[in-house]
């Protein structure tokens, strides 16, 4: 909305990804819906601190694949501390693959990124996967910065299975100017199974599509699809 006063610093391979899906002329995503899930767990896990005072123009979005991120690198401080010195240097950081028993594991990562003095904090979505073998995507986002919508986020509905983890859609907006004016944005975020990455990264032009089209009727026009594509440049746009 509005042009846009602050920058996103986003990874090139975002950038890319974003202009290759435009390319793609893909059916078979007429019956995608967005609707969010009812089961969503994360309206249980959220903080309702309040949002703290911003300063600078810059905002920095990041997205990272925690591989197998759960209870047993929760539990190796060296990793962890690592893990949270990343996240700091991000206002909003989009997670893949978080895979644990518990819903314990994006808690106290946040509760480690803030123990220098931060206000982080996060929004999870509902496990995926056509397996066992469960994933959830989350956002973790710096309040000093930006603010989420919480009640806009959702995952994309795929009724036809044409994803094997839906992406989950976050709508932010930046913290400091009046909120009428204030810059906001929408990211989807989406990890590819790495078995079906050709087919999948077909039909994510589709899906990409279906979220910017529900974000045009709400009035948003700044959509980034970031993730885990598990391909580059070089399979994009082709």
């Amino acid at each position: 909305m509005r042009t846009p006063k602050f920058l996103i610093a986003a990874a090139l391979a975002i950038v890319a990804a974003f202009f290759g899906l435009q390319k793609f002329k893909i059916g078979g995503l007429e019956s995608l819906r967005i609707e969010p899930r009812a089961d969503d767990p994360q309206h249980k896990l959220i903080s309702t601190a309040p949002p703290v005072s911003r300063s600078g123009d810059v905002i920095r979005v990041a997205s990272f694949n925690i591989q197998v991120f759960g209870e047993e690198k929760l539990s190796k401080p060296h990793v962890m501390d690592i893990l949270a010195r990343i996240v700091r240097r991000f206002d909003v950081v989009a997670i893949q693959e978080v895979r644990a028993k518990s819903q314990d594991v994006l808690p106290e990562f946040v509760n480690l990124i803030n123990a220098n003095g931060g206000h982080y904090d996060f929004v999870i979505g509902p496990r995926l996967g056509r397996t066992s073998s469960k994933e959830q995507y989350a956002f973790i986002f710096d309040r000093a910065s930006v603010e989420i919508d919480r009640t806009q986020l959702y995952t994309v509905d795929d009724p036809d299975d044409l994803l094997h983890r839906e992406p989950l859609v976050g709508w932010f907006r930046v913290r400091g100017p009046p909120p009428d004016q204030a810059f906001t944005f929408s990211l989807i975020n989406i990890h590819t199974d790495p078995d079906e990455v050709p087919h999948e990264i077909k039909e994510l032009a589709g899906a990409y599509r279906a979220v910017r089209d529900d974000c045009h009727r709400r009035g948003e026009d700044d959509v980034i699809l970031l993730g885990d594509l598990n391909a580059d440049d070089r399979h994009l746009g082709q």
